[in-house]
């Protein structure tokens, strides 16, 4: 069984072919959840620029609402941006470099918030820019290792 397990993960993993379709699939995930889902209707608009703002108000409150927001915001928030590298670095072969992956860390969840802001489908929080930076450069950090372990 191991064997047949290790021959189907590593034949569509070094697919090129597969890597984009599933990446572009993430994608366009990651995009429904951040702009169309249904909880995404007439939820709250504002900012927050002051950086570990709404997490301390949480802290605070230390309700169980409060403790579901923390176990499901802060892991989601990196967990959602840490295949990304994978994506652009791997399946469609942008040239990688430590200074790309940090500009398109800071560039696209800072995108994505002033987008939910001015659409009006979600609240522009720098909370959330830190930990999708955070995840962005945890997937980048994998990916190198991974590339690098490779090539070595």
């Amino acid at each position: 069984m191991k064997g047949i397990v290790t021959t189907i993960t590593g034949k569509f993993s070094n697919s090129p072919a597969i890597q984009k379709r599933v990446g572009v699939f993430y994608l366009l995930i990651l995009f429904w959840l951040l702009f169309l889902a249904p909880f995404r209707q007439g939820t709250i608009t504002g900012y927050n620029l002051i950086p570990l703002n709404s997490y301390a108000e949480f802290a605070e409150m230390f309700r169980p609402k409060s403790m579901l927001y923390w176990i499901v915001n802060v892991p989601g928030n990196v967990a959602a941006f840490y295949p990304i590298p994978f994506i652009l670095f791997g399946a469609f072969s942008f040239t990688a470099s430590v200074l790309l992956a940090i500009l398109l860390a800071l560039i696209i969840p800072v995108s994505i918030e002033m987008l939910q802001w001015y659409f009006a489908v979600g609240y522009a929080n720098v909370d959330d820019v830190l930990l999708n930076f955070t995840g962005f450069l945890l997937g980048y950090w994998h990916w190198e290792r991974r590339r690098t372990v490779r090539l070595g």
